[in-house]
């Protein structure tokens, strides 16, 4: 019969018998049956209770929603013959307590796709001094675990990403130091390299300091910004680089209104990184194009398009983690800090919208991003106190 929480095993009748506070005492308190086994069945932390005789007498919904995917469960089923079937080794851990009771703290990972990790403790229930029931909690700690990995493979990375430039000029100089100094020629090449690792250093720190304000950025108001202008601005200030490589360029704002909420400055940082990255990428005699428009979710629809190398399925997602690359030696020797993605998702979800890419290898990638438009007819004209922003909402309203 598997084990329902309906028809659980009955408890011992009285089970508080009194309160104490303060030597005060307060009245008996009873729990009824069915609330007991309701509280125990809503808790978020996964329960299974089991006997002396290692017999498993319940267990809640988040119990069975992390082990028991198939209801298997059945009420009285010997405990190891249910724990074999995750983990050996825990099950021989938490049988051990029937010969020698004593409470257990340990941790299961199941090694599945994806990988969970849970951390259980197990302790002894008394009655009249006798124990009665084991009860064994598990909580799921993947998201803590998850964190943790990410916080030391974003130290490795830090370290990684300043020692390569940090080694080079260390290297540069000392050479130059034993002598290269007097020979000219070689002199200005190597101060030339020098500078450069110092540029990608550079970079690469403005680029942690970027990261790390927007990750403790408190939720700020967003304004009116118009969108039109700051790309303009943006590709105004690449387009000499764009001309370098022979880059044709199509900018389209398929919309009437180009105003959305958002932070001018963060809404050009994110311009920024992804046409820059456009031009980077394209191929010689390429191009790259910007369309706008308001999509079917009446979001603000941002496309940069490139004829650049292209990047496999698999990849699209973690490019926009820290230091993710998907060609590494391509991506530095092109001056990449590894962390413009991860700025632009994180502006973007600040402004409450979504960013994401398709791609086709050897052919090019569309980063998409989508923000909030500006509806003129929502805004409350008494909440300004600049004339600015004054003569920005006018601007909207005529939009």
């Amino acid at each position: 019969m598997a084990l329902t929480q309906s028809t659980p095993p009955s408890p011992p009748p009285k089970l508080v018998d009194e309160v104490t506070l303060g030597g005060a005492g307060y009245a008996t308190a009873e729990l009824n049956q069915t609330k007991l086994f309701s509280i125990i069945s809503q808790t978020k932390n996964g329960m299974l209770v089991f006997n002396p005789q290692g017999q498993i007498v319940l267990c809640n919904n988040a119990f069975r929603a992390w082990f028991d995917h198939d209801n298997t469960i059945e009420f009285g089923q010997p405990l190891g013959t249910f724990f074999d079937t995750i983990d050996p080794e825990t099950s021989r851990q938490l049988l051990s307590v029937l010969n020698d009771p004593k409470e257990l703290h340990g941790e299961l990972i199941i090694k599945q796709t994806p990988k969970r990790v849970y951390t259980y403790h197990l302790y002894p229930v008394y009655e009249h001094g006798q124990i009665t029931e084991w009860a064994l909690v598990f909580q799921d700690i993947t998201a803590i675990r998850n964190t943790e990995k990410m916080r030391r493979d974003f130290v490795a990375n830090v370290s990684h990403e300043l020692r390569t430039p940090l080694s080079a000029i260390n290297g540069y100089a000392e050479t130059l130091l034993d002598g290269a100094l007097e020979d000219p020629e070689v002199a200005f090449d190597f101060v030339q390299i020098i500078y450069n690792h110092s540029q990608r250093l550079s970079a690469l720190v403005q680029d942690l300091l970027d990261l790390s304000k927007l990750e403790s950025m408190e939720p700020t108001e967003l304004v009116p910004v118009n969108l039109k202008n700051v790309i303009e601005k943006v590709v105004k200030t690449n387009m000499p680089n764009a001309l370098e490589k022979q880059l044709a360029t199509e900018v389209v704002f398929e919309l009437d209104n180009p105003w959305v909420l958002g932070n001018q400055m963060n809404l050009e940082q994110v311009m920024t990184n992804l046409v820059e990255n456009a031009i980077k990428y394209s191929k010689e005699e390429g191009e790259f194009r910007i369309r706008v428009y308001l999509d079917e979710n009446a979001m603000t629809h941002v496309d940069v398009e490139d004829t650049g190398i292209g990047i496999e399925q698999k990849y699209w997602n973690r490019i926009f983690e820290r230091f993710y690359r998907v060609d590494k030696a391509r991506s530095r020797e092109m001056g990449g800090t590894g962390l413009g993605l991860a700025i632009v998702k994180h502006i973007v979800q600040h402004h409450g919208g979504d960013v994401w890419v398709t791609s086709i290898p050897e052919e090019g990638s569309t980063f998409s991003l989508t923000l909030l438009p500006v509806d003129p007819e929502t805004f409350d004209y008494e909440s300004i106190h600049t004339a600015e922003d004054q003569e920005t909402l006018e601007a909207v309203a005529s939009a």
